[in-house]
């Protein structure tokens, strides 16, 4: 008994461990981001881990969010959660029905940056970063463009023409 207790001690304390929640997906707000429902009806705003989507005003925002809303549109997923950020949001891996992650499936379309940043498990991200090369190499989605924006030059360019 003590054992299965100290087991579940190490799994709750291992910042690489996360239980699995299964959810179904109410809207897609961007590419990056998406409101779901528990099985207790409980309404949870998902901010994707690892990755960033261009913004809606962006150069492939909307694409970006119409990739999204194809593949996740009344479905329902695997959320993994990685935490809160500091607007309150569920940071989560999202697990497709075919087992891959809406993170590789953007990355791998071109649709998304990998955020080193943030991304810290090693398992996800280091793959992460090698489909978002593939997709650059490819010219895919938004490296298409000659000079893409990551969004968080952009979100802080934003803050500082404001405090202007």
């Amino acid at each position: 008994m003590i054992k299965y207790f100290f087991l579940i001690a190490l799994m709750a304390l291992s910042p690489t461990f996360s239980l699995a929640q299964e959810v179904r997906v109410l809207s897609v707000i961007d590419g990056d981001t998406l409101r779901v429902v528990d099985s207790e009806e409980q309404a949870i705003k998902i901010r994707l881990y690892g990755v960033d989507c261009p913004e809606l005003g962006q150069h492939s925002g909307t694409r970006a969010k119409e990739f999204a809303k194809n593949i996740l549109q009344n479905k329902r997923i695997m959320v993994q959660s990685q935490g809160k950020d500091r607007y309150g949001r569920t940071v989560a891996i999202v697990i497709l029905e075919d087992g891959r992650s809406l993170q590789e499936r953007l990355l791998r379309a071109g649709l998304a940056w990998h955020y080193g940043q943030y991304c810290r498990q090693l398992r996800h991200c280091s793959r992460w970063k090698i489909l978002e090369y593939y997709a650059r190499q490819q010219k895919l989605g938004l490296w298409s463009e000659e000079r893409p924006v990551p969004p968080w030059k952009r979100r802080h360019n934003q803050k500082g023409q404001r405090g202007k």
